[in-house]
């Protein structure tokens, strides 16, 4: 394969794969926030530890500090806050990765003149099926990883939960940041099937297509665009045509 079928591969692969990348960045970052929640609310608990000096002399019989618990004033920030003692350790988290819902790509390729593609249509083809090989392998990978992580939670569900099992709201992932564990929530026992894929009424998988992958760029919609592409969609919705 050449190097520039070999890019059509990866980024087919990657597209398939993005909903692994998104799971993996959020535990990155739910183990971050946990940890700065923990070294805020362990200086807070500290504070708490209050140390007096009473006037007289110092001996035995006269402690220097106080163990009775401070009272916070009413307007005290910090009183509903939990003593980082009690948070305990974050157990290990699991997200389980998105199913890709990307439908079509649509792009322009160089042109040698107004007329003449720098890629011929047997090139463009041969695109088209790196990509595809490059997706439908990506998509396997998905599935590895979504099955042992099923088989995780159940082994886990038998003898004890030691791992906390997430799914995104809706199935989907956000773009936007999203701090601690917002967008997402917990695999409870019983909801295996967060880990199956949708089936059709026999019980099969119901097949996930590679993105239509369609190059005639912003040239008319009657111009070699393939059916159900962004760009012959994107006609039939804005008035003004390509």
């Amino acid at each position: 394969m050449s190097e520039d079928l070999t890019w059509w591969s990866a980024l087919g692969n990657r597209c398939a794969l993005a909903g692994v990348k998104r799971a993996r960045e959020r535990e990155k970052s739910i183990k971050a926030w946990f940890e700065a929640q923990s070294s805020e609310n362990r200086s807070v608990s500290d504070q708490h530890l209050t140390y007096r000096s009473r006037p007289g002399r110092r001996g035995l019989a006269t402690a220097t500090i106080s163990l009775r618990a401070s009272t916070p004033s009413p307007g005290d920030p910090t009183k509903n806050l939990q003593p980082w003692t009690k948070m305990g350790p974050l157990p290990k988290i699991h997200i389980i990765p998105s199913l890709p819902t990307l439908l079509s790509i649509s792009t322009s390729p160089l042109m040698v003149s107004d007329d003449i593609p720098a890629f011929s249509m047997e090139i463009q083809v041969s695109m088209i099926v790196a990509f595809k090989n490059g997706w439908e392998d990506g998509l396997r990978v998905l599935r590895e990883r979504r099955s042992r992580l099923a088989t995780s939670f159940l082994r886990g569900t038998a003898v004890g939960p030691k791992a906390r099992f997430l799914k995104f709201k809706d199935g989907k992932d956000r773009d936007e940041e999203e701090d601690g564990f917002e967008g997402l929530e917990d695999v409870e026992v019983g909801d295996e099937g967060a880990f199956l894929e949708a089936v059709d009424g026999d019980g099969t998988p119901i097949s996930r297509e590679p993105p239509i992958l369609c190059f005639s760029g912003l040239r008319s919609k009657d111009e070699g665009h393939i059916d159900g592409c962004g760009h012959s969609i994107a006609s039939g919705i804005w008035i003004e045509e390509f």
